[in-house]
């Protein structure tokens, strides 16, 4: 089985990162016909514009390269300083996708959190078929909604 691993992002890794970021987001966003200028405007505009957002709003976040025998395939973001652990975001490049990424991220997670007797909390775009059912298999719970996410929770 390949070696899953993280690295705090720093400055050094924000190509690394903007790259898998570029490819996931224009993926979700159906941007591959976009002329390409406009496309990376865009895609930089968002990038900046969440790190700024869950920087802002949770400042002890911890931002992750997810790395696989220590290349980067995906990034997460996890607040772990709460009673409830937030994760922000989490995501895998497509080629890298239904190898068990996710699911081995989130149950090291669940392991931690279940050590500190601490729930974790996400959200999920409804219409993330593929996720919805990840985060299911894994124990997680429909606790809330808004107009476009599902926000779930795992509990001990």
């Amino acid at each position: 089985m390949d070696a899953i691993g993280f690295r705090t992002v720093g400055p050094d890794d924000e190509p690394a990162w903007f790259a898998l970021f570029a490819a996931v987001r224009g993926e979700e966003l159906a941007m591959a016909a976009w002329d390409t200028a406009l496309r990376d405007i865009v895609l930089r505009q968002q990038f900046d514009a969440q790190r700024s957002g869950y920087r802002a709003h949770h400042p002890s976040a911890s931002e992750l390269l997810i790395l696989l025998d220590d290349r980067p395939v995906g990034w997460t973001i996890i607040d772990r300083s709460g009673p409830t652990w937030h994760c922000l975001d989490i995501a895998v490049a497509a080629e890298h996708r239904r190898r068990g990424i996710a699911t081995r991220v989130i149950r090291s997670w669940q392991t931690e959190a279940a050590a500190d007797r601490r729930a974790i909390s996400l959200s999920v775009n409804r219409t993330n078929a593929a996720a919805c059912a990840l985060y299911e298999a894994l124990g997680f719970r429909i606790v809330g909604q808004t107009d476009t996410h599902w926000v779930l929770e795992w509990r001990t």
